[in-house]
C-alpha cells in the first residue's frame, strides 16, 4: 500500500493538517472499506443515493465519466489521531509523511477514517477496481487530535457539493465525538465506568437498565448543549443559518467540551440514581420505574438545555466565566442534593412514591396534544429542569417542578 503526498497544509485556525494525496484505486479501497460499508463511518452520513430516477441518472452517469476516464475532485477523509501522533505528523514535511500516514490509519483498523465528502464517487471507485487497481485518484486528508476543532472546521469550510445542515455537519465526526466523550467521561469520573453503557450505532438492543444510551443519540444532546434550545430540527434555512452561526460561536469556547462531559456526567449518575427503584406508580404508566424516567429522550434534551442554559446563559446572553464557574457549582451541587435526597428514602417505598410523583406527571402528559408531542415534551421537561436545577432550598417532592411542564 502507497499514497503519494501532492501537498500538506497547517490551518492554524482549527490546528487541522489538510494534506493533499494521490492514492491507487486498491489502496483507497482498503482504508475506506470499513467507512464505505458503514455509510461514510459516520451516523446519519448520505449513503449511496438510490430513490429517485434522477439519482440513478447521475449514478449511471458517472459511472460511465469514470469508465471513459474523467477526473472526479477529491474525495475528502477525515482522521482522528491521538495528540502524540499528531504533533509527530505536523512535524514531518511531504518527505515521511506518507509512511507515517498509512502506519497511523492502519494501526486503528482503519477505524479511524470517516468519509467526510464522496460517498457518490467512493461508490463509482468500488464498483469500478476491477481492472484499475493502479489506477490513481485524488484524496484530501483532513487531520486532527480535536474532535471539536475538526467539527467547527467543517461548519465554516465545509467542501460538500451540496449544502448540510448543522445536524448533518455534527453527524459528520458522530464517531470520534462519542469515542471521545466516551473516553474522557471514565476518565474523568471513573465510578461511571462499568456503569453507563454507550451503545453502538449498528446495535438494535433496546435499554435494559439505566445508564445505557445509543450512541446516536449523544448527537442531538450535544447539538442540544451547543444550540443551548431543545428545538433542534429547524424547518427555515433561515433558522438554519442562525443555528450555524450559534453553534459556531459555541464551539470557539474553549471549555465547552468540557462542560458538556460535566453536564452528561450529573445526567448519568441521575438517571444512575432514579433506576435504583422499581415500581414508582400505582399505575403502570409511561414512568411506572425510575429507569423509565431517562429512557424519555425529551427529558434527557430537558436536563441538557437546562443545565447549559443555567451554567453558560441563554443564546446571546452568555454568562462571564466567573459567573459561570459559580453557576456550574451550583448545577452539580443541586444534582449531588437530588441524589442525596433519594438515597436518604430508599427504604420507604411509599414516599419514595410521593417524593418522585410519576403519577402526576403521566396524568399530565396523557393530556398533551397528539401534534408534535416531541416537541411540546422537549419544551416541557427543559422547563421542569430549569426549576430542579435552579432549586436553592429542600427538595420536598418532584411534582412542583412537574407543574412547571
Amino acid at each position: 500500500m502507497a499514497i503519494t503526498v501532492l501537498d500538506r497544509e497547517y490551518d492554524g485556525r482549527t490546528n487541522c493538517i489538510s494534506i493533499i494525496t494521490k492514492i491507487k484505486l486498491k489502496d483507497y479501497a482498503q482504508i475506506v472499506k470499513k467507512a464505505f460499508e458503514n455509510n461514510g463511518n459516520i451516523e446519519g452520513q448520505r449513503g449511496v443515493i438510490s430513490r429517485s430516477s434522477s439519482a440513478v441518472r447521475i449514478r449511471d452517469r458517472m459511472n460511465k465519466d469514470f469508465i471513459a476516464g474523467a477526473i472526479f475532485p477529491p474525495v475528502v477523509l477525515g482522521l482522528m489521531t491521538e495528540t502524540d501522533k499528531y504533533e509527530e505528523l505536523r512535524g514531518l514535511e511531504k518527505e515521511g509523511l506518507a509512511d507515517k500516514l498509512l502506519e497511523f490509519i492502519a494501526e486503528k483498523e482503519y477505524s479511524n477514517v470517516s468519509i467526510v465528502d464522496g460517498m457518490q464517487r467512493s461508490n463509482v471507485y468500488l464498483n469500478h477496481i476491477k481492472g484499475n487497481e493502479d489506477r490513481e485518484i485524488r484524496v484530501e486528508i483532513w487531520v486532527s487530535p480535536n474532535v471539536v476543532k475538526l467539527l467547527y472546521r467543517m461548519l465554516i469550510l465545509n467542501t460538500g457539493q451540496v449544502p448540510w445542515n448543522v445536524r448533518r455537519q455534527i453527524e459528520v465526526v458522530y464517531s470520534p465525538l462519542v469515542n471521545t466523550l466516551e473516553a474522557k467521561l471514565f476518565e474523568e469520573y471513573p465510578e461511571l465506568n462499568g456503569n453507563v453503557n454507550l451503545f453502538d450505532v449498528n446495535s438494535n438492543g433496546k435499554r435494559t437498565a439505566a445508564g445505557e444510551y445509543h450512541k446516536n443519540q449523544i448527537v442531538e444532546l450535544y447539538l442540544s448543549f451547543n444550540l443551548r434550545t431543545e428545538k433542534v430540527d429547524v424547518q427555515t434555512q433561515l433558522a438554519e443559518d442562525f443555528h450555524k452561526i450559534d453553534m459556531v460561536e459555541s464551539l470557539e469556547k474553549e471549555d465547552g467540551f468540557d462542560v458538556f462531559i460535566r453536564v452528561f456526567a450529573n445526567l448519568c449518575k441521575l438517571d444512575l440514581t432514579f433506576g435504583e427503584f422499581l415500581e414508582l406508580t400505582e399505575v403502570k404508566g409511561r414512568f411506572f420505574d425510575g429507569k423509565g424516567f431517562f429512557s424519555s429522550h425529551p427529558a434527557r434534551v430537558g436536563f441538557i438545555v437546562a443545565a447549559t442554559q443555567l451554567i453558560i446563559g441563554k443564546i446571546m446572553r452568555d454568562k462571564e466565566k466567573p459567573e459561570r464557574d459559580k453557576a456550574i457549582v451550583l448545577f452539580e451541587e443541586n444534582c449531588l442534593r437530588l441524589i442525596q435526597k433519594i438515597d436518604s428514602l430508599s427504604g420507604d417505598p411509599e414516599a419514595l412514591k410521593r417524593f418522585f410523583a410519576f403519577d402526576y406527571l403521566d396524568e399530565y402528559l396523557m393530556t398533551l396534544p397528539k401534534s408534535k408531542v416531541g416537541d411540546v415534551e422537549r419544551k416541557g421537561f427543559t422547563n421542569c429542569m430549569t426549576e430542579i436545577l435552579a432549586e436553592k432550598d429542600e427538595y420536598v417532592s418532584l411534582e412542583p417542578y412537574w407543574r412547571a411542564f
